[in-house]
């Protein structure tokens, strides 16, 4: 029936990336890749990522970068949220924990669709940096991404 599970694929990884580009420029697919086959064209695939950010220092106190999911084997992005805070003149990294949850409803195929986080600087004006955990590769900055299909 409708709004069944149909099945669910995870994938964990502890990647440490560094992004420079702005959102505008090209958004930079970064951390773990997971696939998932659809049973049906018109079913839902909610996709899941939580992970460790970080704004680095740079010359602008203002640290603001946008995150979203892709799916990578149509190019759309979705879950799109910008993330980042207003330190009043410090010039510190500034790191959050970010979690997004959103749902795909473009793949209207049973062929494989590929999913991946996207991010990049909000503009050229907040020119901080942005890492995918700390900027230090540990097993303490697992990022997890899951897709789940939903019959439609």
């Amino acid at each position: 029936g409708f709004g069944k599970v149909l099945q669910v694929v995870t994938e964990r990884g502890t990647t440490s990336t560094n992004i420079n580009n702005d959102w505008s420029a090209t958004p930079a697919n970064i951390g773990p890749t997971i696939s998932i086959t659809p049973s049906a064209t018109n079913s839902k695939i909610i996709v899941c990522w939580t992970g460790g950010v970080s704004l680095a220092a740079g010359s602008n106190a203002n640290k603001i970068g946008i995150v979203a999911l892709e799916n990578t084997t149509n190019g759309t992005l979705f879950g799109t949220m910008r993330i980042g805070a207003s330190l009043g003149g410090t010039t510190e990294d500034f790191f959050m924990n970010v979690s997004i949850i959103a749902c795909d409803t473009t793949h209207n195929s049973t062929s494989a669709q590929t999913y991946q986080l996207a991010a990049g600087r909000y503009s050229s004006t907040y020119n901080n940096n942005i890492y995918l955990g700390d900027g230090v590769p540990t097993t303490d900055e697992q990022q997890e991404l899951v897709a789940i299909e939903i019959a439609g």
